[in-house]
């Protein structure tokens, strides 16, 4: 396999990383509002409303470092893309097999990047 394709790999796998990640923070943004719910219910009781507050917190923070690692993954893919671009497709307008290894990565929208 050649290196293009090697790329068009890593881009397919942060695709899935990137997913992966959304699932995680949307598992935190439940757990917060179980929590933001049980801190309603338990709000008489001042030593508990402190613990799931913190914890609420917590959730917050992991869930906006989820958003940046998203961000950065996606910044990674549309580098590795880039790279393709220039160092790699001369011979071909349309490289199927390439794009095909990219997976769910939004190519065509890439794509306008390149178009002469």
């Amino acid at each position: 396999m050649c290196w293009k394709q090697e790329w068009a790999q890593a881009i397919s796998n942060l695709q899935k990383a990137i997913e992966h990640v959304e699932k995680a923070r949307g598992k935190l943004i439940k757990r917060r509002e179980r929590n933001e719910a049980s801190l309603k219910k338990k709000g008489a009781d001042r030593y508990e409303k402190k613990k799931i507050e913190a914890r609420i917190e917590k959730n917050q923070r992991g869930q906006e470092q989820c958003e940046k690692i998203i961000a950065d993954l996606k910044d990674w893919q549309d580098q590795l893309f880039r790279m393709i671009h220039e160092y790699g497709i001369t011979r071909s307008d349309n490289p199927k097999t390439v794009y095909k290894l990219m997976g769910k990565y939004p190519v065509a929208e890439k794509l306008k990047e390149y178009e002469p």
